[in-house]
């Protein structure tokens, strides 16, 4: 009887262990397979080639080579709420270990990210630099925000490329920004461009003002954005300020 009473308690233990195994790995098997599918609400014709972000995390999927002092890079929310205030923080660091440099991003568009979406921003090294052959690493802070849209961000429509000029400008994009909303924005409208080599990568990212007045609810205007190097295929974005 004492034998029996006994077997049975360690039965009963066991599957308690059981039940409680089962239950933690079912939870991390649900974290680990989330898949974090990206989105955009930019307007463009690249299909950028993004590396997976971490589940629960935002961090940067995609960065350019550095262009002079600037590198282009795409932030994507892996978290489960949207976010916003993203804040890139980078390290440059030369193959023999000198010349450590670093740079803050001071804008990404859009501004807030919904769970998967991702974002466009430039790091700018500017004086101290940052070397073709640099080892770069990224640190991204961000907060909880109360919606996954971001107020400022307009509509983008098709984009119109000019033919290869000489100059500063080598190429002109030329799009429609329409405001959707109920009410009017103000200007100046800021609109950002990122360009794509073949293989989906960044290669630059160009910001300018292209409309000193606001917009009207439901208006939409034509601008134009004059490009330093020739843009394949490119991911625009426009703010209202």
């Amino acid at each position: 009887m004492r034998l029996g009473g006994t077997i049975a308690r360690m039965v009963a233990l066991v599957g308690v262990v059981a039940l409680v195994g089962s239950s933690a790995l079912g939870s991390v098997t649900a974290v680990d397979a989330a898949a974090v599918t990206p989105r955009s609400s930019l307007s463009g014709d690249a299909t950028p080639s993004l590396e997976p972000v971490p589940a629960g995390q935002v961090g940067v999927v995609a960065s350019s080579a550095p262009n002079g002092s600037r590198v282009a890079v795409i932030v994507q929310n892996g978290t489960g709420g949207p976010v916003d205030n993203v804040r890139v923080d980078a390290t440059a660091t030369r193959p023999d270990g000198g010349a450590v440099t670093s740079a803050r991003t001071a804008t990404l568009v859009p501004a807030t990210l919904a769970p998967g979406a991702y974002g466009l921003a430039v790091l700018d090294f500017r004086k101290e630099g940052v070397a073709i052959d640099s080892s770069l690493s990224f640190k991204v802070r961000s907060t909880k925000a109360a919606s996954g849209t971001d107020p400022k961000l307009l509509e983008v429509g098709a984009l119109t490329r000019s033919a290869p000029t000489t100059g500063k400008v080598a190429q002109t994009l030329t799009f429609t920004v329409a405001n959707p909303s109920k009410r009017a924005v103000r200007g100046p409208v800021t609109a950002t461009v990122m360009c794509f080599n073949e293989a989906g990568k960044p290669v630059n990212l160009t910001a300018a003002k292209v409309r000193k007045a606001g917009l009207g609810a439901g208006r939409d205007a034509t601008v134009s954005i004059g490009l330093a190097e020739l843009c394949p295929t490119a991911l625009v974005g426009a703010r209202a300020s």
